[in-house]
């Protein structure tokens, strides 16, 4: 793939993250109405380069975080690595939402963003008039890379 193309594939992970507040899989750029037949046309190799794409997305995402939310959730990532991308991997579907894996490491992940939700809120309670909107946004985070955290069980 052209690096010209690179850098496109690029600005649609971004642009579609901020439109839906969700940094996408490849099966959403696929969905996609514009440009959907580009990404249903490619072979493995192509594929492999895009995930590679969102995965380093997903890291400068994360490096990026400047709240004191961002970053407690860039010390849950660097703590959680495997959990985190496994449960990542199963956000792809709504159909794994009710396997034992989902569950299992969907409550891996609940348990230690709750560990980090306390920290940020012992944090916050010096300015309670800001702490609805801090915890908001901490866990607007994680549901742009776990859109389906809410299926936990």
């Amino acid at each position: 793939m052209r690096s010209e193309d690179l850098e496109q594939v690029k600005a649609i992970v971004e642009n579609l993250d901020k439109a839906n507040k969700k940094v996408p899989y490849f099966a959403d750029l696929q969905k996609h109405p514009v440009y959907g037949q580009f990404f249903k046309d490619l072979d493995s190799e192509d594929i492999q380069q895009i995930q590679k794409i969102i995965d380093q997305y997903i890291k400068d995402k994360i490096e990026g975080l400047k709240t004191k939310g961002g970053e407690l959730f860039r010390r849950f990532y660097v703590i959680n690595q495997d959990s985190f991308w496994r449960f990542r991997a199963l956000n792809a579907d709504d159909s794994q939402t009710d396997s034992d894996e989902f569950q299992t490491t969907g409550k891996v992940i609940e348990e230690q963003l709750f560990k980090f939700e306390n920290i940020l809120t012992h944090t916050m309670l010096k300015k309670p008039q800001g702490l609805d909107k801090t915890v908001t946004a901490y866990y607007d985070i994680a549901y742009s890379f776990f859109p389906l955290y809410n299926s936990i069980g």
